[in-house]
């Protein structure tokens, strides 16, 4: 069992940003930022009836090696490294400086003088990164204050994720718009842009418009790990096929003593959330929101959210859930499932699946509860994205700007990707087998922390040392990724989600966790349906639907 919790260069490590990937969350979790869902990867329609023109996608150079699905929007597979190709010929800056407002997902790194490489950082830049790294806790006052103070730096990361009132700063014009300069073959000029996946585009863009470049993840993110080796020994070596047999093999991991110890040591799920978010899947509860004829229903309203929150009531009577489950303690889940002690363990694929993928371990996709297809979650192709203040004018400024960009996005195996998430080769890592090996101190490895920007290590598969859980991952993006469905918010502003989204979510929570451990009964889902309805839910009803005709 590899339960190593070593660093992997590039993985988040904040509770914050781990949970939105174990979720599924993407940049447009509330509905409030994004590329409208209904739009083809081709073009959409504008709010104000014009017409946008995503980038013209150009595939970076192949890596020798690489493993490329036949499913469309699945990404490449790389089972190593490979030989690094240079992908900016030129320094993309001019001197000077550039400041910067990033998010800290990680330690803080040491001052520039104390550090190598952000030194080597700004002679590839040829400019000196001066940069503003926020924690999660801080992010969204930080970026507030930079925006009312009319002070955002020469590059900004904007997720929603972390700050939902910045999708009112991007409407406003806070940042320059570019899609004149990136749609279509525009992009062009900047050839590892036009490398970046055009879902990426599409769902970081916020009303048709482009108002930066996207730091891009896999679509769909969700994982699902299970212990098919406590299945098959328990006599079901073949996936559920629907939630008659599901419960059977849920039960069996916390009743039927998988690893032949006493009743009380395995469970099937940890979190609440975790086991959840699994079943609503496989009962085909909308993703988020529903659209029928331009009207906006949440899945709240829907017959399915019923069904799936009986069947979870009733799979709690069976003991399915770990005791604790409800205080949702990720760091629990964490240790169970890599302890060997929990069934099922649902995260993102990209990059924490080779962090939690454990010896027994197979994916698995909900199965229909009916016996037919799930419908599982789709996410924002983009956790965000790097703007540039709309207080910039100067037509060459805006063009070093997006030229070092430009260098951020390169593709992966290139030298500058292997700089951005390894750092430098006999410090930071050695290469191994055309494999990059991190060092083990720590103290070191926090050179790099100030990274995230718009880097494409999320946008494919690859696990240093491991080619055979890359594999393994493309597959299960294989398997989800033709049951994806999308949220039809995405792309659609409302103000109303903006300021009341998170209080709405956390009364759902609320009562999905009274309802599921029976302190509430599932007649008290009237109570919640009226509740969200008057704290907001009908006014983001109406506001969706009135962006979503806007959009048509």
């Amino acid at each position: 069992m590899n339960s190593s919790r070593t660093p992997v260069p590039g993985l988040p490590r904040a509770f914050s940003r781990r949970t939105a990937l174990r979720l599924g969350l993407g940049v447009a979790a509330a509905g409030v930022l994004g590329a409208c869902s209904q739009n083809t990867a081709g073009s959409s329609s504008g709010a104000a009836g014009k017409k946008l023109v995503l980038p013209t996608y150009v595939a970076p150079k192949q890596v020798d090696g690489a493993i490329v699905s036949k499913v469309d929007g699945v990404p490449n597979a790389y089972p190593s490294f490979g030989t690094p190709f240079k992908s900016v010929p030129n320094v993309p800056g001019k001197g000077g400086t550039v400041t910067t407002f990033q998010p800290l997902f990680r330690s803080p790194p040491p001052a520039l003088g104390d550090n190598p490489w952000w030194q080597e950082l700004n002679k590839r830049l040829g400019v000196e990164i001066k940069p503003t790294l926020a924690p999660s806790a801080s992010y969204a006052d930080k970026l507030a204050a930079s925006i009312a103070g009319n002070d955002l730096p020469d590059l900004t990361f904007v997720t929603t994720v972390i700050a939902p009132a910045a999708a009112r700063s991007i409407k406003q014009g806070a940042f320059l718009d570019l899609t004149d300069r990136l749609s279509g073959d525009g992009v062009k000029a900047y050839p590892n842009l036009a490398g970046i996946p055009t879902y990426a585009w599409q769902d970081a863009s916020v009303e048709n418009r482009i108002y930066g470049v996207p730091h891009a993840i896999t679509k769909p993110l969700g994982g699902k790990l299970y212990r098919q080796d406590w299945a098959a020994a328990l006599g079901y070596p073949n996936e559920p096929k629907n939630s008659d047999e599901l419960k059977q093999v849920l039960v069996a991991f916390t009743k039927a003593n998988p690893k032949g110890k006493t009743t009380g040591d395995t469970y099937a799920f940890s979190t609440l959330s975790n086991g959840l978010n699994f079943i609503k899947e496989s009962f085909r509860v909308p993703n988020n929101w529903r659209v029928d004829n331009g009207a906006f229903s949440h899945f709240v309203e829907s017959d399915e959210y019923e069904q799936a929150l009986t069947y979870a009531a009733d799979l709690w009577k069976a003991g399915v859930w770990y005791p604790d489950a409800p205080a949702e303690d990720n760091n629990t889940a964490d240790d169970l499932w890599l302890s060997g002690r929990a069934g099922y363990y649902g995260v993102s694929i990209v990059p924490l699946f080779d962090r939690f993928f454990v010896e027994g371990a197979k994916t698995i996709v909900p199965p229909g509860h009916d016996g037919g297809k799930p419908g599982v979650w789709s996410n924002s192709g983009a956790f965000g994205f790097a703007g540039i203040p709309s207080s910039v004018k100067d037509d060459q400024r805006i063009d070093e700007l997006l030229q070092i960009m430009n260098w951020w996005a390169s593709p992966f195996g290139s030298e500058e990707y292997l700089f951005l998430m390894y750092g430098q080769q006999g410090r930071h890592f050695a290469m191994q087998d055309n494999q990059p090996v991190p060092t083990e101190d720590e103290k070191i490895q926090t050179e790099r922390n100030l990274y995230y920007l718009v880097e494409t290590y999320e946008a494919q598969v690859y696990f240093p040392g491991h080619p055979e859980r890359a594999n393994e991952a493309q597959k299960q993006l294989e398997r989800v990724v033709p049951v994806a469905v999308a949220d039809p918010s995405i792309g659609l502003v409302s103000n109303t989600a903006i300021s009341k989204a998170a209080a709405l979510k956390q009364l759902i929570v609320d009562y999905e966790s009274g309802i599921v451990t029976g302190r509430r009964s599932i007649q008290e889902l009237a109570d919640l349906r009226s509740r969200w309805k008057s704290g907001g839910g009908d006014a983001m009803k109406k506001e969706f639907a009135a962006s979503y005709a806007a959009a048509k």
